[in-house]
């Protein structure tokens, strides 16, 4: 869990978020990220370490409801 706060003077934005790590499933082969901040956008990934292949499997999305804007998978 973690917050972070940026403010600009000169343009007079702020913007706050927080964010999660959590690692599920066995032996932390599993973990899920994600934050929300002011701006109303919404980030998650789950990366998963494919066992036995040095490979990390990694799915993402980002929502931002202000902007009507969605993404999968950059």
């Amino acid at each position: 869990m973690g917050t972070e706060i940026e403010s600009n003077m000169r343009m007079g934005e702020c913007l706050a978020s927080i964010g999660y790590a959590v690692d599920i499933g066995n032996n932390g082969a599993t973990v899920m990220k994600g934050s929300i901040d002011t701006n109303c956008t919404v980030k998650s990934v789950i990366e998963t370490k494919l066992a036995p292949l040095p490979f990390t499997l990694a799915l993402c999305g980002l929502i931002n409801h202000k902007k009507n804007a969605f993404q999968l998978g950059r």
